[in-house]
Parts: structure tokens; C-alpha cells; sequence
């Protein structure tokens, strides 16, 4: 799924891990809600929204929601994942994918607030991925002098124009 390869692309930022105090055990991305017993900082992402604009154009949005026991260090993790995140006209980029070609990741939107009962500051943004997935190859498929070929993780070949 494309949001656990944005997530992957996170976690493998030594800047960002280092703002939240990741660990191999703990990276400290969670999907939908915080780990019972986590320590801050965190951050909390979640898909509010995935669909295809076309059937070989897709899209999603994901928020981020960085959380920490002071203002400034939850908007430096914010800012920091916007700077991962938040790109314009560069295709593949900042996620380079065997599985996937990124057309743009945005961010649209954002919101902060103070968690008054449990004294924590919330930094969220959203941000828009438009992507293609990446025809798999078979046996049969032809491949052209502007075409490279990669082998994925799973096992799986795909072609990337």
C-alpha cells in the first residue's frame, strides 16, 4: 500500500527519527492512534481519503499529526516532514518506488491545537499524493529503449517509463 511506503520513507530519515527519539523498536509513526504507554514525541498519520481521479491516475491524502510536550519541537517535527513531503513538479520525487510513480505530494492543509488535560501540542498537516501504480511484468511484456526495469522487494518486476 502506498501510505506504508510513505511511512517507510519517513522512518528512514535520520532527521526526522531524531526529532521524535525513533528506535528500531519503536519507530514512533503510528497509524490512526498512539500506542498505549508511548512517550513524546510522536507522530499519529491516518488516510482520510484514497480514490483515482482516473483509472490510471490514483490519489491520496494523508494527515500527519506530530505531538509533542512543547510547541516548538512539534512544529519542527511538522516542518520537517513537510519538508520530506511537501513537493511540487518532480516526478518520483521525494519517494523514488519500484511499485509506484509519484506525481506530486502536496500539503493542503494543516491544523494546532493544545491538548489542555494531557498539556500536549498538536502540529498537523495534510498532504495530497498523486501517483501511478506500476504495471507488473510478465513473460510476454515488451520492453522499449526509454523503459528501465526494476525487481521490488516482493519479488515482483515492474517497468518505469
Amino acid at each position: 500500500m502506498i501510505d506504508q511506503e510513505v511511512v517507510s520513507y519517513l522512518n528512514n530519515d535520520a532527521t526526522l527519527t531524531a526529532l521524535i527519539g525513533a528506535s528500531g523498536s519503536d519507530p514512533k509513526i503510528y497509524p490512526v492512534q498512539v500506542r498505549q504507554g508511548a512517550s513524546q514525541p510522536y507522530i499519529v498519520y491516518n488516510v482520510p481519503s484514497e480514490g483515482g481521479l482516473e483509472e490510471n491516475l490514483k490519489e491520496i491524502s494523508m494527515s500527519f499529526d506530530s505531538v509533542a510536550d512543547d510547541y516548538i519541537t512539534a512544529e519542527n517535527i511538522r516542518n520537517r516532514i513537510s519538508a520530506l513531503l511537501d513537493v511540487q513538479d518532480q516526478i518520483n520525487k521525494p519517494i523514488s518506488s519500484t511499485a509506484y510513480l509519484y506525481f506530486t505530494s502536496v500539503r493542503v492543509g494543516g491544523a494546532e491545537f493544545k491538548e489542555p488535560d494531557l498539556d500536549l501540542f498538536h502540529r498537523a498537516s495534510i498532504f495530497d499524493f498523486k501517483y501511478q501504480i506500476l504495471p507488473a511484468i510478465t513473460e510476454d511484456t515488451r520492453i522499449t529503449e526509454d523503459e528501465e526495469v526494476r525487481i521490488t522487494e516482493d519479488g515482483e518486476t515492474r517497468i518505469i517509463e
